[in-house]
């Protein structure tokens, strides 16, 4: 018998060893709008996916602030933008193996993204060798 939603999401809970306290927030979470937009009455993830790159956004900028204090504002902006994007965060997610708990139309994305993902790491790596 075929894992149901609520038993994918325990698993994913699991896997990154988090217990949602809400865990509504993480079912909406996991829903793609190409998903959503094929099946009514869910919301999608990109509210959260807002909320959450903004946290991210801001936990990199002040590590690179304090980290570098050396580097100007634009330096830092720089830096920050190749760290906090989509094809960066994508790769944790890949990391992570999040993709298979994402309700999501678009299974080829992860696919496409991955030759761009080996470039972008290896213009990533002299930044990210102290965050490691």
């Amino acid at each position: 018998m075929p894992e149901s939603f609520s038993e994918s999401l325990q698993r994913l809970s699991a896997k990154i060893s988090y217990q949602f306290s809400d865990i509504t927030l993480l079912e909406t979470a996991m829903r793609h709008s190409s998903w959503t937009a094929e099946n009514d009455g869910y919301e999608s993830n990109e509210r959260l996916e807002f909320l959450g790159d903004s946290l991210i956004g801001f936990v990199v900028a002040d590590v690179m602030y304090r980290r570098y204090p050396d580097f100007d504002e634009g330096k830092l902006t720089d830096l920050r933008k190749i760290v906090v994007n989509s094809t960066a965060l994508s790769r944790v997610a890949i990391d992570l193996g999040v993709g298979e708990f994402v309700c999501s139309v678009v299974a080829k994305k992860r696919v496409a993204v991955e030759p761009k993902l080996r470039s972008w790491r290896m213009r990533l790596k002299p930044f990210l060798v102290p965050f490691i």
